[in-house]
């Protein structure tokens, strides 16, 4: 019986060929070598076959960078989520620090309103009790309100002169002894001319 050429082609070539590549496959396995890496060896130096080859590392090649793009992509927002969660801690901070701020200050203007209200009381009792002594002096006769005055200081006199009508002063002034009228004068009249010279400023 005739073979056609197909049929010797196939007989002949490819027959033995796929025997040959399932021995050689079997020698490379016992020998420890991988039959893929030999195959690509082999296809690398073939021209259609390379190419294949390179476009499979290529893919590879872009799939671990595409690997590695995304670990630093996750890595970069895991970062700054994290620098979102710190400027709101700073934020919440910083806005602590503000109102204790502004809870010092309307303490310090209260500290500051309560003292002048206290100073004020206190000048108020400081000018009722010159005058309640001035009254009392008064009520006496210039001998004895002389008489008393002249214990007393000068710095705790003049305020209660101050408090009497000029002539009432006077009169208790020239019961005095002549060097200590003529000191309260003196202060009465630096103190009268101090305060002129402030008005007319």
């Amino acid at each position: 019986m005739a073979y056609s050429k197909l049929q010797w082609f196939f007989f002949v070539i490819v027959i033995p060929l796929i025997f040959a590549l399932i021995v050689y496959s079997v020698i490379m396995t016992f020998m420890g070598k991988s039959v893929i890496d030999q195959a690509k060896s082999i296809g690398s130096h073939i021209p259609i076959v390379s190419s294949l080859i390179d476009d499979e590392k290529d893919e590879k090649k872009k799939n671990k960078q595409s690997e590695r793009l995304e670990n630093e992509i996750e890595r970069l927002t895991a970062k700054i989520q994290e620098q979102e969660r710190t400027i709101l801690e700073l934020e919440d901070q910083l806005r602590e620090k503000e109102d204790e701020l502004i809870e010092a200050e309307e303490t310090i203007v209260k500290l500051e309103k309560r003292l002048e209200d206290e100073e004020g009381t206190e000048e108020q009792q400081a000018s009722s009790n010159v005058k309640e002594t001035a009254k009392m002096l008064l009520s006496m006769s210039p001998k004895a309100a002389a008489s008393i005055i002249s214990e007393m200081r000068n710095s705790e006199v003049i305020p209660i002169l101050k408090a009497m009508k000029p002539s009432d002063s006077g009169r208790i002034l020239a019961k005095l002894e002549p060097r200590r009228a003529s000191s309260l004068m003196k202060e009465l009249s630096e103190e009268a001319d101090s305060l002129e010279g402030g008005e007319r400023e």
